[in-house]
């Protein structure tokens, strides 16, 4: 009867509609890069007047305000918006389920799941009882008003958000949560059909290369890759100035890593640690600590990659976290080798550095003149007599900013000799 009431609602533009269906495929959070592929994909469909809008979900939640504007794109469609909770072994849990729940009709798989909607925060704080009572009623009120807009069980959206309860492909159906059961989406568009709706030709729309980037960021063990990864980059800067690509490098992985946690469920604390112990990873390069720093640094490192995404939906690899443990070990051991050999050259600066350099004459002189040498233009004192210009010249010695030059002969075979 629920779907009956919909489908009739929409039946002067499914009359005049084309029999094409867009279909659209989400896996992973909710954040802004999904919310822009949803609303492009209402967007196409509506100038193509498609008779249907299948997305195919597959998402552990995200963040509300996404969410909410995704809500607002379906509720506002003309066009039926079916959302399909595939493939078997998905979820629609959390942000998915209010999702579920504003669609114009809502199936599932068998196998898969939705429900867990109390809200969470973002980093892991501490909020008063009085901000989540608010947070919690906010978002039952607002699952309450989706499910009595598309005549969906009002108990269990309320209990979704309250008790955090979650149900099953069969147990959704029997509750009157979801309108079909179907294992592929051939088998769910062939039920749609039958209820009146014009299925035809099928367009996939895939996510744009902008969408597609900014959605992959919203995966927690890339996100955690970058972040370790733009550590590296700013350690190099550091560790030799002016290098100039490493802090490039360094500064884009962060800034993409930073982007992520501003989508995922991050707990600070663990994100704090992690700086802290690269922190102490560089402070054993500049100091003396018989390796208690690098220890001190990989306790905090662990540590800090276990806190870091305390959610079990957003689950950060034990394999990933290990793999990076052990390559940034190896990667300051490797620059602690590096500092240790170039600590035994003879380091020559000042005027000790400019000897046998070569450089060039800039003008003619017989005397005293100019030259280039190391980037810089120097006064030069010629032991070779006449200079022309362009001529190569070797440092000889230096006073008082003075440089001494000689010639360099060409040999008969074009080489340079002194």
């Amino acid at each position: 009867m629920k779907m009956k009431s919909s489908i009739l609602l929409l039946l002067p533009l499914l009359i005049f509609a084309r029999d094409e269906v867009y279909t659209l495929s989400l896996s992973g959070p909710i954040g802004p890069a999904a919310r822009d592929y949803i609303r492009r994909g209402v967007r196409e469909a509506h100038q193509a007047q498609a008779s249907l809008i299948l997305l195919k979900l597959d998402t552990p939640g995200g963040l509300d305000l996404a969410m909410r504007e995704i809500c607002q794109e379906i509720l506002n469609s003309n066009i039926p918006f079916l959302t399909f909770v595939y493939p078997p072994g998905a979820r629609a849990v959390s942000a998915g389920t209010f999702i579920l729940m504003a669609s114009h009709l809502a199936a599932m798989a068998q196998g898969t799941s939705c429900g867990a909607c109390h809200p969470v925060t973002i980093g892991g704080k501490e909020i008063s009882e009085e901000m989540k009572m608010k947070m919690e009623n906010d978002a039952s009120a607002y699952l309450l008003s989706l499910a009595r807009a598309r005549n969906r069980d009002t108990i269990f959206a309320r209990e979704a958000v309250k008790k955090s309860a979650t149900l099953d492909a069969e147990g959704a159906f029997q509750r009157r949560v979801i309108d079909f059961l179907a294992n592929s989406e051939e088998e769910l568009l062939k039920k749609v059909k039958e209820r009146g709706i014009k299925i035809g030709r099928i367009r996939n729309l895939p996510m744009s290369p902008r969408e597609k980037l900014l959605h992959h960021l919203t995966e927690p063990n890339l996100a955690y890759i970058l972040l370790t990864l733009g550590m590296y980059g700013i350690i190099l800067e550091l560790q030799s100035p002016g290098t100039i690509l490493p802090g490039i490098f360094g500064t884009l992985s962060l800034t993409l890593a930073l982007y992520s946690f501003q989508i995922l469920p991050v707990n600070y604390v663990g994100l704090i640690l992690i700086f802290l112990s690269f922190l102490l990873f560089f402070l054993e390069l500049k100091i003396t600590s018989y390796g208690l720093l690098t220890v001190g640094g990989i306790i905090l490192f662990f540590l800090g990659s276990t806190l870091l995404f305390p959610r079990i939906d957003f689950p950060l690899s034990p394999k990933t976290v290990l793999i990076a443990g052990i390559a940034t070990v190896i990667f300051f051991l490797l620059i602690l080798l590096l500092g240790i050999r170039a600590q035994g050259r003879r380091v020559q600066t000042g005027p000790e550095g400019m000897i046998n350099l070569i450089g060039e004459v800039v003008e003619d002189f017989s005397e005293t003149g100019q030259v280039f040498v190391r980037g810089e233009y120097w006064k030069a004192i010629s032991l070779s007599g006449s200079l022309k210009k362009g001529e190569k010249v070797r440092v000889v010695s230096i006073s008082d900013m003075v440089l001494k030059v000689e010639r360099i002969e060409k040999t008969q075979n074009g080489r340079d000799m002194a």
